[in-house]
Order: C-alpha cells, then structure tokens, then sequence
C-alpha cells in the first residue's frame, strides 16, 4: 500500500476530516500517466449506511464521494507541493450506478486525469468490488480549485440566504 490512512488523514487534513474522509488507502499513483487506485473498505456500522435502504446499501451519491477524493490525492501528488485553494467537484456527467455497494465489500477506486488546463481538471474512472464487478462508472468529472477567498465569500451569501 502506498498511502494507508493514517497517510490520507495527514495530507487531506485541510479538506476532509472525521467521517468526511471516505477513503482508506491508496494503493498506487502514476503521475507520468496521471492515474490513482485508491480503496474503501465499507464496514458493517459505518454511520453513512445508517438508514439508507435497511443499513445494507451504501448509498450511491456518497460512493461518488469517493472517486472525487482519489482524485484530490492525485492532484496533490501530482503538484508536488502544498496548493492554494481548496479543490472542488463542479459537475459528473455520464454517471451509472452499475451495482450495489454493501458492507463487508472493499471497493477499489480507479481514476485517470483527462485534462487540467489552469484551475479546473477532468477525470473519468470507475470503482469495483473485491470481486472485480463495476459499481460506479463516471464518464466525466469535473472539479476546479477555488480560492478561500471565492469560497469564504460564498458561504456568507449561503448564511445571508437561510437567515
């Protein structure tokens, strides 16, 4: 394993924390051909599955979640150094939800960076069980490294907006 989570929780620590990070290890990353495999290990009691169809399924959005952190590691790992801002998922386009995700399943992440041109990158991927079957297929994600500046002042207009 190249990151495990102890890793994950140290260079992610500015983005996600808590629960909030969904992802429990990274297992390889080539910057050259700019490609992660990260994985999930979906445990039985997980908070996330609490209430959402029995307690057995993991909920599909949410498995979408993880495809988008793999790529924030990647995109840090390929910078090389600390960046400015905070990256964020804008849109995913031709998202199928091929199969179920239950506890007791490890879901392998696989994505690959299409384009970065300036602040805003495009990747495509999919996830798997530990039985090799596809349970998520993204065609495209789209995601853009906003400033703290942009994202402080968008969340004084959302608390302005539910006052």
């Amino acid at each position: 394993m190249l990151i495990d989570r102890e890793g994950l929780e140290k260079l992610l620590a500015r983005f996600y924390t808590g629960i909030f990070l969904l992802l429990d290890g990274v297992i390889s990353i080539d910057t050259v051909n700019k490609k992660i495999v990260a994985y999930k290990n979906v445990k039985k009691g997980d908070p996330i599955l609490t209430g959402h169809l029995n307690g057995t399924v993991y909920p599909g959005l949410v498995s979408a979640e993880f495809f988008a952190q793999a790529c924030v590691v990647l995109i840090l790992k390929m910078a090389g150094k600390e960046i400015k801002g905070n990256p964020r998922l804008t849109w995913i386009r031709d998202i199928s939800f091929t199969d179920e995700i239950h506890s007791g399943d490890q879901i392998k992440i696989f994505a690959s960076l299409l384009e970065m041109n300036g602040k805003k990158f495009f990747f495509t991927g999919y996830l798997e069980n530990q039985r090799g079957e596809k349970v998520l297929e993204i065609g495209l994600m789209k995601g853009r490294i906003f400033s703290n500046i942009f994202i402080e002042k968008a969340r004084k207009k959302v608390k302005r907006f539910f006052k």
